[in-house]
């Protein structure tokens, strides 16, 4: 798109000399207006990535992206062959729900939209969404970089989690943060290790197991009853870690509207199983897709959270249960061998 403006030359006596012709090309015009504005939206998006992870836990965040980079290739292989749907699905929601809670906003937002892309896709040819992975592919990248570049000034803070009681205030900050969202009242997070010596992997381990529980509790517990015009507590979290002879327990216990049964049957009855006793309807709770949900969000409500759970305390050599509280609320309770629990110097 070409346009022209012109004007009227004059000499010193004031008469006309000539005219000056003014030709501009607005295509390309627009074309650097648009480059431009990309640029600054990426020098934006740099400056709110580099302000979250000084904001953050720089261990977790080292962590997390560590292992996101590790697994990368073969989590692009599993979603282009569709090859271990399930597990790549529950890989994903963990990062996500480990990214929220350490304050990296962005990197959830991009991992929940390439999440979003792939729960109705049953073969490779059916997922043409390949810019949701692009882009996380670029957020992964660039929070990388942004680590490496302010991790010899930070150094000191890099000590990894001895106990439970150190990832308390990730859990607080979580449930504080997802209750103001919907003006929804807390009494806060409890936590208890009555286990002396833990192993610092197997420890960073059920810590992610526990980021899906307590997302799960609070949309559960609370947010989704509010929604739903039902009264819901002031939320109370209780974590505790419990050493046995031969065996670690880990508890959560959250005073929340409890299981919905009559969801969960009405779930059953969709998926053929009309008579399912209660063993069966908690079965069924851990199976992937399964959600009493009726949408989901950026937290829950694809029927992937309880299954990571099972999942990782399986690959643990662990068993999980989930029961409603005689008291009211939800229980969870995590078994796992305790054979490697201390450290070996």
């Amino acid at each position: 798109m070409l346009n022209h403006n012109w004007q009227v030359l004059l000499d010193r006596n004031q008469s006309i000399n000539g005219f000056l012709l003014a030709i501009r090309d607005h295509t390309e015009l627009r074309a650097m207006e648009k480059k431009i504005l990309e640029e600054s939206q990426k020098l934006t998006q740099h400056r709110m990535k580099l302000e979250e992870i000084l904001a953050g836990r720089l261990p977790l965040i080292c962590k997390l992206l560590e292992e996101m980079q590790v697994h990368w290739a073969e989590l692009d292989n599993q979603l282009q062959e569709m090859q271990d749907h399930g597990q790549a699905l529950r890989r994903l929601h963990t990062w996500k729900g480990v990214s929220r809670s350490l304050g990296l906003k962005i990197l959830s937002l991009g991992i929940h939209e390439l999440e979003s892309s792939l729960m109705a896709v049953k073969s490779p040819s059916a997922w043409t969404n390949q810019e949701a992975w692009h882009a996380l592919s670029i957020n992964l990248q660039d929070y990388a970089s942004l680590l490496s570049t302010i991790m010899g000034t930070h150094r000191p803070l890099l000590q990894q989690a001895t106990d439970f009681y150190a990832y308390a205030p990730i859990y607080a900050k979580e449930l504080r943060e997802r209750l103001q969202e919907h003006k929804l009242t807390e009494k806060g997070v409890f936590v208890l290790d009555n286990v002396p010596h833990w192993n610092i992997g197997l420890l960073s381990q059920i810590h992610e197991i526990l980021l899906h529980a307590v997302s799960n509790a609070i949309d559960h517990g609370f947010v989704r009853p509010h929604a739903q015009g039902k009264h819901v507590n002031p939320a109370l979290l209780q974590i505790e870690a419990e050493q046995h002879e031969t065996s670690i327990e880990i508890t959560m216990q959250d005073n929340g509207a409890g299981i919905d049964w009559a969801r969960l049957q009405a779930r059953a009855a969709e998926l053929g199983q009309s008579q399912a006793s209660p063993a069966m309807l908690k079965e069924l709770m851990f199976q992937d897709g399964v959600s009493t949900a009726d949408s989901a969000t950026l937290s829950s409500g694809r029927g992937i959270g309880l299954s990571a759970i099972r999942s990782f305390s399986q690959s643990l050599g662990g068993q999980v249960s989930i029961d409603s509280h005689p008291a009211g609320g939800t229980i969870l309770r995590i078994i796992l061998p305790s054979a490697d629990t201390k450290d070996h110097f």
